[in-house]
């Protein structure tokens, strides 16, 4: 079988107009189409037990963050087309008022409705229907611009608090912007997590378990843009300019 194909949004929300976010009809037919090709949704834990056959297509959307519109907006929807999903939480953020940093200068009259994080009811419910739920840390920082200890706390606590608030294992983790290297990656994998996921493959650490890639969905994202991801020519393409790019580093 084929790798899986996995889809990372963030806010999916008709008010906003960021690159983070993703109208509710775009993300409507970005879902159906992977449906129509015969793919079918699982959870990032489904496919580290190997819950699918050999010979089905599998699809695996994430959503990184925790904003509330994931249950307001996306839920709606992902339970209309009878699908699942992985939602990486930022611990610290669960049930508060607080917005991330790089949200506060969008906010708009001090509104900040559409900028909100999850509230433990809406997560159990959604729990309760058979969506997973990931760490993306306590505070969503740098991890590799933190010290270590740091680094160690954001990590492994954020597991500990998930684990104790929803009442069942955490097994898959999130690295806050893509940002890893291979001392983050074995403290995630010591901490006790089963798999972890990237935006941006990184060359390095190709057919890591700790590595799963991912194709970013953003609010510029085209319909054009969108069916190359599922092209292997665009993922080829992207291999080797990434590389190109990481060498120059």
């Amino acid at each position: 079988m084929s790798k899986p194909i996995i889809l990372a949004y963030h806010s999916i929300n008709d008010r906003r107009k960021d690159s983070l976010s993703v109208s509710t009809e775009n993300f409507r037919w970005q879902i159906e189409y992977y449906l129509n090709k015969g793919y079918r949704t699982i959870t990032l834990e489904d496919y580290h037990q190997k819950k699918y056959s050999e010979e089905q297509k599998i699809l695996i959307i994430t959503f990184d963050d925790g904003y509330a519109d994931n249950y307001t907006h996306a839920f709606p929807i992902l339970k209309k087309l009878n699908c699942t999903a992985q939602i990486f939480l930022t611990v610290d953020f669960i049930d508060t008022d607080n917005t991330f940093w790089w949200d506060r200068d969008k906010i708009i009259d001090g509104n900040t409705i559409d900028f909100l994080t999850l509230s433990l009811p809406q997560i159990n419910e959604m729990r309760d229907y058979g969506i997973n739920f990931g760490s993306h840390t306590l505070s969503h920082p740098m991890l590799t611009q933190i010290n270590v200890k740091n680094a160690k706390h954001e990590i492994r606590e954020s597991k500990r608090k998930l684990e104790e608030l929803l009442d069942c294992e955490i097994s898959v983790f999130c690295y806050p912007h893509g940002d890893l290297n291979e001392e983050i990656i074995n403290l995630v994998s010591k901490a006790g997590y089963k798999n972890a996921v990237v935006t941006t493959e990184n060359p390095l650490f190709k057919n890591s378990q700790f590595c799963l890639e991912r194709f970013g969905v953003y609010n510029e994202t085209s319909k054009v843009k969108f069916y190359l991801k599922n092209k292997k020519i665009f993922r080829l393409l992207n291999e080797v300019l990434h590389g190109k790019h990481s060498a120059k580093k």
